[in-house]
């Protein structure tokens, strides 16, 4: 399937990125054909593209006009057909300032970077934007490694999988769909079926962040909570949740972004794809939820 044929790349595209099951597989099992393919598509004024993917047909007018008013800095149409075949998508649009700044400062959103911290595909990337993803994808994943480090409760005996799978539960915290559609062995699947892959993204970092990973058995923190807690973004920090202790803060900060934000989504959803989409994409979830027992 050619992106470009199906009209995803524009002048007005600055980034596409492709994410989840359909493009890395998340089980070293099975390889589940039918899963959506899910992209994200960064562009100069999400607006105007949205009104171009009507006129192009891959969105309705309706939908068009309803995510115009939805208050997500992401706009996203679930469960919508690729080009005229039967393989479908998730496609999801954020103006490329709003894509940058979330990767950098975790502000009042976790939906941009909770994504980049897996492996994902650089489909399409214009020269500029690429520099500017390079650097703001550093102080993502350096963040990201330092909160799944906070997340240990003894930083003198780390293992790595418990660690990659801090990291990648990080995005899923206080999802409300976590606990009715999604699979609930997911996070599991992504970290064993992409160990490798999660270890180079994380690699680069270890030594900024006082990882000392010269025991292959056990990895050390040479920082302390409070060391690893300033390393976090600002503006994320300035809004934590006030606790007792660094890890029950950063749990909680990040369940309340996250639970605020998959509501949105459910109901965005609902708006943009329509009550029979929006049906069958909770269908295909729940089923995932059901059968993965």
């Amino acid at each position: 399937m050619s992106i470009h044929s199906c009209n995803l790349v524009t002048r007005n595209t600055r980034l596409l990125i492709g994410y989840g099951s359909g493009i890395v597989p998340q089980s070293s099992l099975v390889v589940d054909k039918s899963a959506l393919l899910d992209f994200l598509v960064v562009v100069n004024n999400h607006k105007d593209y949205i009104r171009y993917l009507r006129l192009i047909g891959i969105i309705s007018s309706s939908s068009a006009t309803i995510a115009r008013y939805i208050p997500n800095e992401v706009v996203y149409f679930p469960n919508i057909p690729i080009c005229h075949g039967s393989q479908r998508m998730k496609l999801g649009v954020v103006s490329f300032d709003h894509f940058i700044s979330r990767l950098e400062d975790w502000n009042n959103s976790f939906y941009i970077p909770g994504r980049m911290q897996k492996p994902t595909k650089l489909i399409f990337s214009e020269e500029t934007a690429k520099h500017e993803l390079e650097l703001a994808q550093r102080a993502n994943l350096q963040a990201a490694l330092v909160s799944g480090i906070i997340m240990r409760t003894d930083l003198e005996m780390i293992n790595d999988y418990e660690l990659f799978r801090d990291i990648v539960s990080l995005s899923y915290m206080g999802d409300i769909r976590m606990g009715i559609a999604e699979n609930p062995m997911k996070i599991d699947n992504i970290v064993s079926a992409q160990m490798e892959q999660i270890r180079e993204l994380y690699k680069p970092f270890f030594n900024d962040v006082g990882l000392d990973t010269t025991d292959p058995t056990r990895w050390v923190c040479r920082k302390n909570s409070e060391e690893l807690w300033n390393m976090l973004p600002v503006m994320f920090r300035r809004k934590a949740v006030q606790s007792p202790n660094f890890r029950t803060a950063l749990i909680a900060t990040l369940s309340n972004i996250n639970r605020r934000e998959s509501v949105y989504q459910a109901i965005g959803g609902l708006g943009t794809a329509g009550l029979s989409n929006s049906a069958k994409y909770l269908a295909r979830k729940v089923s995932k939820r059901i059968f993965s027992f």
